[in-house]
C-alpha cells in the first residue's frame, strides 16, 4: 500500500493503512505491560550471561588443549560461534525493541535495523546450526558405523570444506528466505481515549513479504532443512546405538571381554551424541511448527494474524526453547562425557597435577610377545594421534610388570569405540603400528570388510589377532 503523506514530526499521522484500535481490549494485544518488558528483559539478559561465557569456554577448551582439536570439535567449535552470533545480536535486539517502547512493532524501532536486519544474523544462525549437528552427526557415524571409508576419507582439506559450505550454504538459504519480510508497511493508529494511551507512539510497522507467495517460498525454504535434517539424523542415531550395542572386543576361546568400565567409555560416546541431538530437535521443533501453520494458513487462505493469535504461547515457548538452546550446549558436553569435563578442568588449570602429568604423556605399550606367527608389533617412536572424545593412552608395561587397564584413560586403548577423528591441527601426530591395529580390530563387523581385496583381508585379520595378543597380555 502506498503513503499518501508522511508527517513524522507531526501529531497527526496521516497514512491510507488505518488501524483502529479504539476498542481497549484490542489495544492492549499492541501494548506491552511493564512486568512483561522486564521479565523477557532479564530473562534473555541471564540467558546471555549463561550462555556466552559457556560457548566461550569451549572454543578456549579447543583452542588450548591440542588432543580437543579434532574433526569433530571443529565442527562443535562452529556451532558455539554460531550460538553465540545468536545470542549477543538477538538480546541486543530484543532490548532495543522491549526498551525503547512498550508498543509492539513501534515503527521507530523497526525502523533502526529494517525488517531484512531483523532477521538476517537469527537465519543463517539457525541454518548453520542444523548443518553443524548434522555434520557432526555423519562425522560420527562413519567414524563408529564405516570406520574404513572415514579412515581414507577423513582429512584436513574435507573438514575444510565442510566448515565453508556449513556457512556458505546458510547465507544462500537466507538470501531466499528474506524476501518474506523485504516490506515494511506502515499503520497509522488510532489509539483509546485515556490517559494511558496519551503517550504511545501513532505509527506502527509492520515485516510483511514484497510479494504475497512469497511468503510461502520463505517458510518453506525456513523448515526444509529442519524437515530432511531431523530424520538423517534420526538414522544416524540408530545406527551408532545399534553398532556400539553389538561392539564388544573380546577373544574367541577361553578369553575373557573388556572389563565393565570399557563398556561405560563405550557407550559415553552414543549418550552425548543422542543428548545434543534430542535437545537440540527439540528446542526447534516448536518454531517448525508454527512455521508450517504458516505455510497451511497461505494455502487454505486463513489469515495469518488468526493464526498469529491462536499460537502466539507455543511461538513464545518456541524462542525461549531456541534461545536455551544456544546456551545449553557446552553443557551437555561436561555433563554426559567425563572427557570433556577433564579438558575444561585442564584448559582452566583446575585438575590435579597427577592427572594432567597422565593426560600430557602416555604411556607405550611395549611387548616382546605380541607377534602371531613370526610378525611382531612394536611402538612407534612418534607420538601416538589424538581422537575425538577420548585420547589415545596406552597401557604401561614392562619387562617385569603387566598392569591392567583399569582407569578411563588406560580403557581407551583396548575399548577404542568412538569415533576415530584425527585432529585438525594434530599436525605431526601419527597412528603408531598398535593404535592402527586397535582401529582395525574395533571395525564392527558389516559390509566394510566386503570392501577390502583379497589381499588386504588376510592382513586386517593378522592385525586382529596381534591386537589379540597385545590385550591378552595386558590383562594377565
Amino acid at each position: 500500500m502506498e503513503l499518501t503523506e508522511v508527517d513524522m514530526d507531526g501529531i497527526d499521522c496521516k497514512f491510507n493503512n488505518i488501524l483502529n484500535l479504539t476498542v481497549p481490549s484490542d489495544a492492549e494485544e499492541y501494548v506491552v505491560a511493564i512486568t512483561e518488558q522486564l521479565g523477557i528483559i532479564v530473562g534473555m539478559v541471564a540467558v546471555l550471561a549463561f550462555g556466552l561465557p559457556g560457548n566461550l569456554a569451549f572454543l578456549f577448551v579447543v583452542y588450548k588443549l591440542p588432543h580437543m582439536r579434532t574433526i569433530t570439535n571443529f565442527f562443535l567449535a562452529n556451532l558455539a560461534v554460531a550460538d553465540i552470533l545468536f545470542l549477543v545480536v538477538t538480546v541486543f535486539m530484543y532490548v532495543i525493541y522491549l526498551g525503547a517502547s512498550p508498543v509492539r512493532s513501534d515503527y521507530n524501532v523497526a525502523s533502526l535495523f529494517s525488517c531484512v536486519g531483523v532477521f538476517l544474523v537469527p537465519h543463517i544462525t539457525y541454518f548453520t546450526s542444523i548443518c553443524c549437528v548434522t555434520v557432526v552427526s555423519l562425522e560420527r557415524f562413519y567414524a563408529i558405523c564405516k570406520p574404513i571409508q572415514h579412515r581414507a576419507m577423513n582429512t584436513k582439506t574435507r573438514a575444510k570444506r565442510l566448515m565453508l559450505a556449513s556457512w556458505v550454504v546458510p547465507v544462500v538459504l537466507t538470501a531466499i528466505a528474506m524476501p518474506k519480510y523485504g516490506q515494511l508497511d506502515l499503520y497509522c493508529i488510532i489509539w483509546p481515549d485515556g490517559e494511558k494511551y496519551q503517550n504511545l507512539p501513532q505509527i506502527l510497522g509492520f515485516c510483511r513479504p514484497v510479494v504475497p507467495w512469497w511468503l510461502l517460498v520463505g517458510e518453506f525454504t525456513t523448515v526444509s532443512p529442519f524437515l530432511i535434517a531431523l530424520p538423517c539424523n534420526i538414522f544416524m542415531y540408530i545406527r551408532i546405538v545399534k553398532s556400539l550395542s553389538s561392539r564388544s572386543v573380546f577373544k574367541t576361546e577361553g578369553q575373557q571381554r573388556l572389563p565393565p568400565q570399557a563398556v561405560q567409555v563405550r557407550n559415553q560416546v552414543a549418550k552425548m551424541l543422542i543428548i545434543n541431538g534430542i535437545v537440540f530437535f527439540l528446542c526447534q521443533a516448536t518454531n517448525q511448527f508454527v512455521t508450517v501453520a504458516y505455510m497451511l494458513s497461505f494455502v487454505t487462505g486463513v489469515p495469518i494474524n488468526d493464526i498469529f493469535e491462536r499460537l502466539a504461547t507455543v511461538l513464545d515457548i518456541g524462542r525461549i526453547a531456541v534461545f536455551v538452546n544456544s546456551a545449553v550446549n557446552p553443557l551437555i558436553y561436561n555433563a554426559s562425557s567425563p572427557h570433556y569435563r577433564t579438558a575444561f578442568k585442564q584448559a582452566f588449570g583446575c585438575s590435579s597435577k597427577k592427572s594432567k602429568m597422565a593426560t600430557a604423556t602416555p604411556a607405550i605399550i611395549k611387548s616382546e610377545e605380541a607377534a602371531h606367527d613370526g610378525n611382531e608389533l612394536t611402538p612407534s617412536n612418534s607420538s601416538p594421534r589424538l581422537h575425538d572424545d577420548y585420547p589415545l593412552t596406552l597401557v604401561q608395561q614392562t619387562a617385569d610388570e603387566h598392569r591392567a587397564a583399569t582407569t578411563e584413560d588406560d580403557i581407551n586403548l583396548v575399548s577404542r569405540e568412538n569415533d576415530v577423528n584425527t585432529g585438525v591441527d594434530n599436525e605431526g601426530f601419527h597412528a603408531s603400528p598398535i593404535e592402527n591395529a586397535v582401529e582395525a580390530s574395533l571395525s564392527p563387523p558389516s559390509d566394510d570388510s566386503d570392501n577390502l581385496d583379497e589381499q588386504e583381508k588376510p592382513d586386517a585379520f593378522n592385525i586382529r589377532r596381534n591386537l589379540e595378543s597385545i590385550v591378552e597380555e595386558s590383562s594377565t
